[in-house]
């Protein structure tokens, strides 16, 4: 069972996955994932972006990871 609708799911991975080519445009999500430093930071501000405080770590990092699997999002910049 998702810890989140759907709908909120896809908001939280744009919106995570928006914040990440603002400050790693060049990290792809494969690699951005593997940085856990940044991973954080992202988290915090897709949390003030969103104005959603609840949200974990694991539900933003999932729903990027999920989405990134499903090809919604570029696996590098510029490509899918």
């Amino acid at each position: 069972m998702p810890l989140i609708q759907l709908t909120d799911a896809d908001m939280v991975a744009e919106a995570a996955y928006d914040v990440k080519c603002e400050a790693w445009p060049s990290w792809s999500v494969d690699v951005f994932l593997c940085h856990p430093d940044a991973a954080m930071q992202l988290c915090k501000a897709v949390r003030v972006k969103l104005h959603r405080r609840k949200l974990t770590d694991f539900e933003i990092l999932w729903t990027l990871v999920n989405a990134r699997k499903r090809s919604k999002l570029p696996t590098a910049k510029g490509g899918r």
